[in-house]
């Protein structure tokens, strides 16, 4: 037998290898997607429209340690108002599997440095 034969075991396990690759770089694409789907309908919800979305680290926003978890996306925002007054700040996103159930967003305005907290069940249920 030569050393060069690729068995079926062989290509069973490099199948194996890129499906599990795929996937790890697949899924957070996915979650992000989400989580930003989830801002543009707390954004629809509060009649607000997005200027400008950027994700960020949870440690440059104005977020407590203590009120967020870590599995939650943070953004820095800059957002229209109906009344047409721009406002920026920070949004907090529902992380993962619990964007799928309540999905919730949760800002604060750099203007205001208070928390706008809404959920966007709703919008989702088309309330």
């Amino acid at each position: 037998m030569d050393s060069n034969d690729f068995s079926s075991t062989d290509a069973f396990l490099l199948i194996g290898f890129i499906v599990i690759s795929l996937l790890v770089l697949i899924i957070p694409i996915f979650f992000r997607r989400t989580h930003e789907q989830n801002v543009e309908l707390w954004a629809r919800e509060n009649q607000l429209k997005i200027l400008n979305l950027e994700f960020t680290e949870r440690a440059k926003t104005p977020f407590s340690w203590l009120m967020t978890r870590k599995s939650e996306n943070f953004y820095r925002i800059k957002v229209l108002t109906k009344e047409g007054v721009e406002k920026s700040g920070y949004i907090c996103v529902s992380g993962q599997l619990s964007a799928f159930f309540t999905p919730k967003a949760r800002a604060i305005w750099d203007s205001e440095k208070q928390i706008s907290q809404k959920s966007t069940k709703s919008a989702i249920q088309g309330k």
